[in-house]
């Protein structure tokens, strides 16, 4: 078994690609299996390398290299493996603290810049569906419920792993004090009655997601690092851009900071991508012209 883990880890072909879970999950499996210091070296270079998470690779072999838990282009790899990854990452954290194969600074913060990072894309406030499989489907899944918990229960556990070792130890105290859990995780038996989100639809071709409230919605970025170049005339298809960067609504009054309207024009009835014409901004006509009407509806 020792050998076959030792084989299975070097000729995986993952070893490359993006699936790191598959990678880090067999690695933790394997060295269950071995008490020599030989093998745990060897574990412990492809655990480390794993969750460098492409810093290294080129785009043109066609693997994004980033810090943020992104590969596919658009599909949030936070979104869809976040819980499981990061759970894995902190457990070979605490069964190795204080050991040679414990994990440095560099790799703490690097663990604790995609959770923090992460985190802001996927947590909402208030009443709000929860999920870590957006790309499936916007009716989210059961078990999905207890994902504010487990992030909170993640940071804790990466705290206690890195200590002092941490440089954004601060932030992840902030996190983890101030991340809001739904109803159902804190005993109340009812909604609050005070103005929430309600819900969100993720718009994958806009990159925007949609929280909505009973008389507007409210669009935030829930990508950036990955975002693609700005649109032109001269190519196709569009891809729209609206802004720079994401929008963080972890906290109480997040929304009201950060949060900015913005609309995806392609999939409005009667506008020109719709009728089969290309402008460069997308808009119906022209930005003003396109966007006014609309963004008082929203209102």
């Amino acid at each position: 078994m020792r050998e076959f883990g030792r084989a299975f880890i070097n000729a995986s072909p993952q070893i490359r690609g993006p699936n790191w879970s598959f990678r880090i999950e067999n690695c933790l499996r394997y060295i269950l299996f071995t008490d020599q210091v030989a093998d745990m070296d060897e574990y412990d270079y492809h655990w480390k390398k794993a969750i460098s998470f492409n810093r290294w690779e080129e785009e043109s072999a066609g693997v994004h290299p980033d810090w943020i838990l992104m590969h596919h282009g658009d599909q949030n790899y936070w979104g869809m493996y976040g819980i499981s990854w990061t759970s894995r990452v902190i457990e070979y954290g605490e069964l190795f603290s204080g050991k040679p194969w414990a994990y440095e600074s560099d790799q703490l913060d690097f663990i604790a810049d995609c959770m923090i990072e992460g985190t802001r894309w996927v947590m909402f406030r208030g009443v709000v569906e929860y999920t870590f499989a957006p790309k499936r489907s916007s009716v989210l899944l059961g078990r999905t419920d207890s994902v504010a918990l487990q992030f909170k229960e993640l940071y804790g556990r990466l705290i206690a792993v890195g200590g002092d070792l941490l440089t954004r130890k601060s932030e992840l105290i902030d996190l983890e004090a101030n991340v809001i859990l739904p109803y159902w995780e804190t005993g109340d038996s009812e909604q609050p009655t005070t103005p929430e989100f309600e819900g969100h639809r993720y718009f994958w071709t806009s990159e925007y997601q949609a929280h909505r409230r009973s008389n507007f919605g409210i669009y935030t970025r829930r990508c950036s690092q990955r975002a693609r170049a700005p649109a032109s005339r001269d190519t196709a298809p569009l891809h729209l851009n609206y802004g720079v960067g994401y929008t963080p609504i972890v906290r109480r009054g997040d929304e009201l900071r950060f949060s900015r309207l913005g609309w995806d024009f392609r999939h409005v009835p009667g506008t020109t991508v719709e009728q089969g014409k290309d402008i460069g901004g997308g808009f119906a006509g022209s930005q003003t012209r396109g966007a006014e009407p609309l963004f008082r509806r929203c209102y």
